[in-house]
């Protein structure tokens, strides 16, 4: 049986596996965040955090993680 931990790290490769395929035009503060060494753990536990919070999937808690931080968000 798998501890939490094993499962939130399962979790986490799941949604970094997704963030391989980030793309700059639907998303481009992930993709920044992503790309930058120092924010990817941080970006990924917010991520896990709005598809647990909203029940969401992961590819939908992206784009929403995108448009609430993004600065040139007109939403």
């Amino acid at each position: 049986m798998e501890s939490s931990n094993d499962l939130l790290e399962r979790f986490y490769a799941q949604i970094e596996a997704e963030l391989e395929l980030c793309d700059g035009e639907t998303t481009p503060l992930i993709c920044y965040n992503y790309n930058n060494i120092s924010l990817r753990r941080s970006l990924i536990e917010t991520i896990a955090e709005t598809c647990i919070s909203r029940k969401i999937t992961i590819a939908q808690a992206i784009v929403q993680v995108d448009k609430l931080y993004s600065l040139n968000s007109i939403d």
